[in-house]
């Protein structure tokens, strides 16, 4: 088994503010050509820190680059004000993805999101079809379902607390409070619009899909 290598922080500029991101390199080239690099969309409460030590190892397995950046507002990134808006799923394509794509100077990709970073990765994947090596989603919300509403009301309740709060302070310092009103916000959008959201990932799946095969990645699990 390849053991994880290390990593390089990259501040990157945009027009809304610095995006943190972070990059573990391809521990070899495959047929004298570097693969595509897997670019990793993280949840609504996530950033870099809390991937732990998934990265590295996807890169060790895989032989390919990973980089994993924090969106504005969270992690290490600049703040950003006001609320999200309805689009911001779909806009994170054509924002923070051409944010890291000119800053690391790649092309082809391979797109993995987990949760809201799921459907951020299908948008990707999407827009930029002819360049998406790979699709790969963990836990995205492609429709809603009561139990999600349930789980994010009590999500909710639970951050509101002084322990779990200070769990978001950990990892967003001083910008928690903002990451944890948009759990409210994620609560009234998804029930509103649970079901053009559905229609319109599955027709992102399809223009993806139609323009690349299915890219299977190999990788060694390790508890």
């Amino acid at each position: 088994m390849n053991t994880p290598h290390s990593s390089s922080d990259h501040q990157i500029v945009t027009a809304r503010g610095h995006l943190f991101a972070r990059c573990w390199p391809a521990a070899a080239n495959v047929d004298g050509q570097r693969a595509a690099p897997i670019v990793l969309f993280h949840d609504s409460l996530g950033c870099i820190e809390l991937w732990r030590g998934f990265p590295a190892l996807l890169a060790a397995q895989t032989g390919r680059s990973v980089i994993v950046y924090d969106r504005l507002g969270f992690g290490q990134s600049d703040p950003r004000s006001g609320g999200l808006a309805a689009d911001f799923v779909q806009a994170e394509a054509a924002t923070g993805f051409l944010a890291l794509q000119d800053h690391f100077g790649f092309e082809r990709f391979v797109a993995l999101g987990h949760s809201v970073g799921g459907g951020m990765a299908v948008h990707c994947a999407a827009r930029h079809a002819d360049a998406c090596d790979g699709l790969i989603t963990l836990s995205a919300q492609a429709f809603v379902e009561d139990k999600t509403l349930a789980g994010i009301s009590e999500a909710q309740a639970q951050f509101r607390l002084p322990e779990p709060f200070a769990r978001l302070q950990r990892y967003h310092g001083d910008k928690a409070r903002w990451v944890q009103s948009l759990m409210g916000i994620a609560s009234i959008r998804a029930h509103g619009a649970g079901k053009s959201l559905q229609r319109e990932q599955e027709a992102q799946l399809v223009h993806w899909s139609d323009a690349n095969r299915r890219l299977q990645i190999g990788a060694t699990w390790v508890e």
